[in-house]
């Protein structure tokens, strides 16, 4: 088998595009007698479908070696593979001969990379004179109609229907359940009710070619919950999303020894990255003590890319270029920064910080058109759950400087967070999610939970603003 390439090395490798924290399938490559050709020479390639673009890689080989790689898309609205991130994996490839790739490279691009993988695979494959091996994935079979998440959720589905085990008996059954819905449950368990949570939240975001999920932060309430359900969120969304889409872990607590439980927590059930607000009680009383503190943090989750989460709402607001500049090559497993800060002043040079290395992922909804003017690559915002189809057209519009279509998409933005700033941003969210027939319930305390006519208010306000 070929060497691997770090994750570490591969961000090196994609230090100009500003990518980072997703990986995805290995491949392998044949084994050759020694002395023998490994390829015939040529020019050979594939296409292959990521769910966002066409992708099709062209590769060289002589007798013994790769000698050039070519990777092309169609470039659609969704396309978040840029020319830059293209050449740099391109590189990758041609430098270390082979297809084990374990990339390292934005959220928003994991369909991509994969897809560049399996095209490599199989190219390598036909080249060399060897059967295409298949990655190893689980299995699928007996999928419950509707369900949406790999593998299997309740085994082989039995023909005949009392054959079904009885699931028991609940009080509250809570549809579209995930880190915003499993906060719905967590409400009815702590009134005494018994409660079943059937997750549709995932499949409704895939719909909308949302491409990650940033799991128990501010709209999903993680700081209001305990460790057990932070733990049991984390669980509801791999098993229904792994694979499907790009999962952060929020594992920021108070108290550091919860992180660090929370991190290896991350690791274990199969999270992709992992984030951290910073304690807002005993705070870093300096940048150096920032890095102190996450570096400790993050010792459980090292194998996993980290985000870290600026906000104001910490009140820990330091200037995010320097910690970039004092965290790189310390926080080895660095991926990029959550950046949730109106200043976008500061945004631009974090691009820039590092050689633009680093991932910084715009955070502010109102302020989307602005940052993608900027040179945002991607987003995570909270008015995505049930509008990403509008920051879509934003993001296309401001691409082909079409400014009316901006103008327009950034009103009606501005009109939803309208409704938040009136209802609150996590009660009125959860209310507007019923848009997509999904019951989020309300909220812990201390946030407080909407009257149903406010939620209705909620719902119909957002439909007449249009929210696809």
């Amino acid at each position: 088998m070929g060497k691997f390439l770090s994750r570490r090395e591969f961000l090196k490798g994609l230090a100009a595009t500003g990518a980072s924290a997703a990986a995805v399938g290995m491949f392998h490559v044949p084994a050759f007698a020694e002395g023998s050709d490994k390829y015939t020479p040529g020019t050979y390639s594939d296409t292959e479908e990521s769910g966002y673009s066409s992708i099709t890689v062209t590769m060289t080989f002589s007798a013994d070696a790769i000698t050039d790689c070519v990777i092309e898309s169609d470039g659609g609205a969704t396309d978040m593979l840029t020319d830059e991130r293209k050449e740099a994996m391109a590189k990758a490839i041609v430098e270390e001969q082979n297809a084990d790739v374990d990339a390292v490279t934005s959220c928003t691009l994991v369909g991509s990379v994969g897809a560049i993988q399996l095209a490599v695979a199989k190219i390598i494959a036909e080249a060399s004179g060897s059967e295409f091996e298949e990655p190893e994935t689980a299995p699928v079979t007996g999928r419950v109609p509707g369900y949406c998440g790999p593998g299997d959720w309740l085994g082989e589905a039995p023909a005949d229907p009392e054959q079904y085990e009885d699931a028991g008996t609940y009080d509250v059954i809570v549809l579209g359940g995930g880190h915003s819905g499993v906060g719905a449950a967590f409400g009815a368990v702590d009134e005494g009710a018994t409660v079943a949570v059937i997750e549709k939240q995932a499949q409704m975001l895939i719909k909308q070619k949302v491409t990650g999920v940033y799991v128990s932060g501010t709209t999903g309430e993680g700081i209001c919950c305990s460790l057990d359900e932070r733990k049991a969120v984390f669980d509801a969304w791999v098993k229904a999303a792994k694979g499907k889409l790009f999962l952060i872990a929020h594992i920021g607590a108070l108290a550091l020894p919860e992180v660090q439980e929370l991190g290896a927590y991350a690791v274990k059930c199969g999270m992709d990255a992992t984030s951290i607000v910073p304690p807002n009680f005993f705070k870093p009383g300096s940048i150096d003590a920032l890095v102190a503190y996450l570096k400790e943090a993050l010792k459980t989750s090292k194998k996993l890319p980290f985000y870290y989460y600026h906000t104001g709402m910490s009140g820990v607001n330091f200037d995010m270029e320097k910690f970039l500049l004092a965290a790189d090559g310390k926080i080895k497993n660095l991926a990029g920064i959550k950046f949730n800060y109106p200043d976008l002043y500061m945004y631009q040079r974090c691009i820039r910080a590092c050689g633009g290395k680093y991932d910084i992922t715009w955070g502010i909804d109102e302020w989307f058109a602005g940052a993608v003017a900027l040179g945002a690559k991607s987003a995570i915002g909270s008015t995505y759950n049930y509008s990403a189809g509008i920051y879509y057209k934003i993001w296309d519009a401001v691409k082909k400087g079409d400014l009316k279509k901006v103008e327009a998409g950034m009103k009606k933005v501005c009109d939803i967070v309208d409704i938040l700033v009136q209802y609150g941003g996590v009660a009125g969210g959860k209310a507007m999610m019923a848009v997509w027939g999904l019951d989020m319930g309300g909220v812990r305390l201390p946030n407080v939970s909407l009257t149903d006519k406010q939620k209705a208010d909620c719902v119909a306000r957002l439909k007449k603003i249009g929210y696809r």
